[in-house]
């Protein structure tokens, strides 16, 4: 199930609206495995910001997906370094296609970057460069995966040698 947050200006509807959604995800409805979205906007994630960051925040963590949208990019970085910095330690992804995303892919702890129309920017500054969306969950899960596995027999190898 999805939730809208978007075009709030008034920190008590953006209040209202995440005290709602947080009672709802730790209530009964999360024991029977469903799984919730968050949508957010620009606007309604700075009156979020001002008014009541750490509601904004548990309640983020306990969602399945959040997807941020009409951010800048200055908010791009800052809710990548706010969830980076949570006690439980995540691992932050970011991908983006343009100059506009650079801050973003730099403050998340592996940035992936998509050769686009806006330029050449995010790639440049990125882990890793893919030339379409499209190629994002093979690099996830299969080169993700690979990787793992041959730099645990590296280390173990690297270990018995020395």
């Amino acid at each position: 199930k999805l939730h809208f947050l978007t075009a709030r200006r008034d920190g008590d509807s953006c209040r209202q609206t995440l005290e709602s959604l947080y009672k709802l995800l730790e209530g009964t409805s999360r024991e029977r495995n469903q799984t919730y979205g968050l949508i957010v906007d620009g606007t309604s994630l700075a009156t979020c910001f001002n008014t009541c960051p750490e509601l904004f925040l548990r309640t983020t963590l306990l969602c399945s997906a959040v997807l941020c949208c009409r951010l800048s990019p200055l908010q791009k970085a800052k809710v990548v370094r706010m969830v980076k910095e949570h006690k439980t330690n995540p691992v932050t992804l970011a991908i983006g296609d343009g100059a506009n995303d650079v801050s973003m892919i730099l403050e998340a702890n592996v940035g992936v970057g998509i050769f686009g129309k806006e330029g050449r920017q995010a790639v440049r500054s990125c882990d890793f460069a893919i030339a379409r969306f499209q190629y994002l969950r093979n690099l996830m899960f299969v080169h993700g995966t690979t990787t793992t596995g041959e730099s645990q027999r590296w280390s173990s190898t690297s270990f018995i040698r020395t």
